[in-house]
């Protein structure tokens, strides 16, 4: 998969990449998550007690599509993942419970934790972060 690519290091690092990602796919007449889908992930991952973090989201594009300007041009070879849904009322909690919830499910069902790129696929990265649905994507591999 061929991918435009937005990171943003800041104390709200989801909102800061996803408004620079909406800019630019906008721009280029790119928001529709039906052909474009997006996919995001810490990067880095937040350091205990640190409020700054990193946050990057992935774009889909064809090959014709131009990338430059605020996004820069990544490839993914994909991979297998265990998919489940987080309904967020609170991101600082549910996401993280979330998430480990998600990876006992993996070590519990035969598989082990994978080696390519996790992601969280936002439903609407525009909602409020007490409404967020996203799906999360935990990288596996068979055991």
């Amino acid at each position: 998969m061929r991918v435009a690519s937005v990171r943003v290091i800041s104390a709200t690092p989801e909102r800061d990449a996803w408004a620079r990602m909406k800019a630019w796919a906008s721009a280029r007449g790119l928001l529709n998550f039906a052909k474009n889908p997006i996919f995001g992930f810490n990067s880095p991952d937040p350091e205990p007690g640190q409020k700054i973090y990193g946050y990057e989201y992935w774009l889909r594009v064809d090959a014709a599509t131009e990338i430059g300007g605020e996004a820069v041009e990544r490839h993914f070879d994909g991979g297998l993942y265990a998919v489940s849904e987080c309904r967020v009322s609170d991101p600082w909690k549910d996401i993280p419970s979330a998430w480990g919830s998600l990876l006992q499910w993996v070590l519990k069902n035969g598989y082990s934790i994978g080696s390519h790129q996790y992601f969280e696929v936002p439903e609407d990265p525009d909602a409020p972060d007490n409404q967020l649905v996203l799906r999360l994507h935990c990288p596996v591999a068979k055991k």
